[in-house]
Parts: C-alpha cells; sequence; structure tokens
C-alpha cells in the first residue's frame, strides 16, 4: 500500500509539474521536457522510508504511468498521422476525401495508404472508390480527440 501511495504522490507532482511548465513555457519541447520532469520528479523518491521491494514496485508503477502518459501525450499533441486522418475526414463534414487529398496533407515520410487500410478494418472510416469517409464509429472517435485537443490547446495536425 506504502508504494502505491508513493506512486500516486510522485505521479500527481509529476502532471502538476507538466501542467505548470506547459501552460507558462511558450517553447514546450514536449518530449524532452516531459523525461526530464519525469526523472526529476522520480528523485524525490528519496523522501520516503521504503524497502527495496516498495521501492521497486514504486518505481515500476511510477514509470508505468509515466510512461502511458507519455504515449498518450504525444499521440493526443498528433505525432499520429492516424489521428490527423480522423481529424481531417471529420472536417469534411460527411463529404468524402479521395486518397490524393488526405496524401498531400502529409510528408513522403508517412506512408498513409497503410493507416487507411487499418481506420477501414477497425470500422472507422469507409472506403467508398476512390474517397473515404468517416462512419458513425469514426465520428465519435473525432469528436472525442477535437475535444480533448481543445482541452489541451493542442492543434490537430499531423
Amino acid at each position: 500500500m506504502k508504494a502505491l501511495m508513493v506512486c500516486v504522490f510522485l505521479s500527481g507532482l509529476f502532471f502538476f509539474i507538466h501542467t505548470v511548465i506547459w501552460r507558462y513555457q511558450k517553447r514546450f519541447q514536449s518530449k524532452k521536457m516531459l523525461l526530464i520532469i519525469m526523472m526529476v520528479v522520480f528523485l524525490f523518491i528519496g523522501l520516503f522510508r521504503l524497502t527495496y521491494l516498495q521501492w521497486f514496485h514504486s518505481a515500476l508503477a511510477y514509470f508505468s504511468v509515466c510512461f502511458s502518459y507519455l504515449i498518450f501525450y504525444l499521440w493526443l499533441e498528433n505525432d499520429s498521422p492516424t489521428l490527423r486522418f480522423i481529424g481531417l475526414l471529420s472536417d469534411q463534414n460527411g463529404t468524402p476525401m479521395s486518397l490524393a487529398t488526405l496524401n498531400s496533407q502529409f510528408i513522403e515520410k508517412n506512408p498513409i495508404v497503410g493507416r487507411l487500410d487499418i481506420l477501414v478494418e477497425e470500422g472507422f472510416c469507409v472506403y467508398e472508390p476512390p474517397n473515404y469517409r468517416l462512419t458513425k464509429k469514426g465520428t465519435v472517435v473525432a469528436r472525442l480527440c477535437t475535444q480533448l485537443s481543445r482541452l489541451f490547446n493542442i492543434a490537430l495536425e499531423g
């Protein structure tokens, strides 16, 4: 139980520091800064009297929570082209988009056709040659992503 409380404290401190820095520093280097904050906050584990096993469990839980948050935050920040697809299709309000139009929104190193196939397989969009459009499931995800990006003040870009 003590390991869980230490994890909750450290994770809360990590989120608080990240939020404060993110809101007040205009040039926020997200990946690098998040890793630095994560490591600095971990040093606070020294404030607690823990056995080796408690320390190990606290560290494992803390880094699991932090890396999960890091993955979620970077996904939300649109390091994910898949999220960008959903956003682009959502912006069309049901109007289908061609593969050429979608391709024009991305740089060359983003192979998008494979990701579009996955979206079709998962039921987020439908391929009606030569266009793609969102399904109801895709529309729900698009709304959720749009609302989360507004909440965190992050532009939907890929």
